[in-house]
């Protein structure tokens, strides 16, 4: 009776509203971006789908397709407005659906010793390359963050998903997923080699891929190479990492959001503040820890799940498509070299901690 009264009051207002010039404008302005990226992004999709190539991120692949266009094509005036429009709310909508496909049980699973050094190699893997990226080699805070959470806690996926949250331009993000997906895959290679050298057993070289390697399907061709036991320890350490990821989303916001309420309100009573931190976190980032925790209760099983997964797999493809046509490539060229010494002093330390560990206390 209620919602009915309502509409009643509302409907004289409601029928003032033509909806087909809104719908006509938006599908001129921002359709053939979008389809742009679609056609793009299915494309590349299939097509990894279809070969299961872990050395090569169909992420990666769609981001070169959208730098290549953008970069050659002429007239940009068509497909401008569509493709930032799937960039950001493509984008921030995938950001969300994850969360269904993360549960926190992972972290637990491996032992209190694997998740002191999972927990460990994160927060100072960011750290590391905020010190080096930031104070050492003057890069902007949004590129040593953006290097930080993607070859810390897990390669494109975390790179794409803080992207928004710092407010990274498209130029910083494609630089950074470039870098660290190339010296990822040259893990796939060089990493094994490591094992006979050091003296690991199929445990420790496990933990110490899962551990350094940037992205999960690069973890997983880098230790399946050595052993099952391997991959399946790998595998585990990786996606333990993949947890982290919600925990330094929302406090990257909560930070940011306080930074600028101390700028823009220095008087404000600190209850206050804080209240207002927690109101403007972003809704994609409340849908990503809602879903996330259903996940973890067991409301959402592994079948959903690995669904969820797929669909956030092309989203996200589509996205970078998007993302990709926006992308300065004289900016990228400007911070390459930068950002892989950044990223390597990253996967540095990654690698250190992870291999004393292993050979001093997770000896399996």
């Amino acid at each position: 009776m209620q919602a009915n009264k309502t509409f009643r009051k509302l409907s004289p207002f409601l029928s003032k509203i033509d909806v087909q010039p809104l719908m006509s404008n938006f599908l001129f302005t921002k359709g053939p971006g979008a389809v742009l990226c679609i056609l793009g992004g299915t494309l590349i999709y299939l097509i990894s789908t279809v070969s299961q190539s872990r050395i090569f991120d169909p992420l990666l692949l769609a981001l070169i397709f959208g730098v290549l266009f953008g970069n050659l094509s002429g007239d940009k005036n068509w497909y401008t407005e569509g493709s930032k429009f799937m960039g950001k709310y493509l984008l921030e909508a995938s950001i969300l659906l994850l969360g269904g496909s993360i549960s926190m049980t992972y972290l637990v699973t491996g032992g209190i010793s694997l998740s002191i050094l999972i927990i460990l190699g994160v927060v100072f893997g960011l750290l590391v390359a905020f010190l080096v990226g930031y104070y050492i080699l003057k890069l902007d805070h949004k590129v040593a963050i953006l290097i930080g959470v993607s070859n810390s806690v897990c390669g494109n996926a975390a790179a794409i998903a803080i992207a928004p949250i710092i407010k990274a331009s498209p130029s910083q993000l494609a630089t950074v997923l470039g870098i660290s997906s190339v010296i990822g895959a040259s893990q796939i290679i060089l990493l094994p080699l490591l094992s006979p050298v050091v003296g690991l057993n199929d445990y420790q070289y496990g933990i110490v891929a899962g551990m350094t390697v940037y992205a999960v399907a690069q973890v997983y061709a880098a230790s399946a190479s050595v052993s099952v036991t391997s991959a399946s320890v790998a595998t585990l350490v990786k996606l333990s990492r993949v947890i982290l990821l919600g925990p330094i989303l929302i406090t990257t916001q909560l930070i940011l959001n306080l930074r600028q309420g101390t700028v823009t309100e220095p008087q404000t009573n600190p209850l206050t503040k804080y209240r207002n931190a927690l109101n403007n976190i972003p809704w994609f980032i409340l849908g990503f820890l809602f879903l996330s925790v259903l996940k973890t209760a067991g409301f959402i099983n592994e079948e959903q799940s690995e669904f969820i997964r797929s669909i956030c797999d092309y989203l996200f493809v589509i996205a970078m498509v998007g993302i990709g046509t926006t992308v300065d490539l004289k900016e990228v060229i400007k911070l390459g070299s930068k950002v892989a010494l950044t990223a390597l002093a990253v996967i540095g330390f990654m690698l250190t901690l992870s291999l004393t560990m292993s050979l001093l206390v997770l000896k399996g």
